[in-house]
């Protein structure tokens, strides 16, 4: 099981609360991965040129969303997360 946690805290008091639960078998389940990005720059904003479009933001959006109707018909762009050889 993967399991992470962040807390905001304003004033000594904690304001926001976000837990990730992935169990074994889940879509997204990938310790290896976690592990092989613990070193990676999470703070620092991506030059304009490594963004991803505004354009290509919006489709993944609208087609996350799509996949919740009774019968999707898309798949949510998320290259390299599930399908490897996939780019943006």
């Amino acid at each position: 099981m993967i399991l992470a946690v962040r807390l905001k805290v304003d004033n000594g008091k904690v304001s926001e609360i976000e837990t990730i639960v992935n169990r074994l078998g889940e879509l997204f389940f990938s310790p290896d991965g976690v592990l092989e990005t613990k070193n990676q720059d999470w703070e620092s904003i991506l030059p304009a040129a490594q963004r991803s479009t505004r354009e290509y933001m919006n489709d993944a959006a609208n087609k996350y969303f799509e996949g919740f109707s009774q019968d999707p018909k898309v798949e949510a762009p998320f290259p390299g997360a599930i399908w490897p050889d996939e780019k943006k």
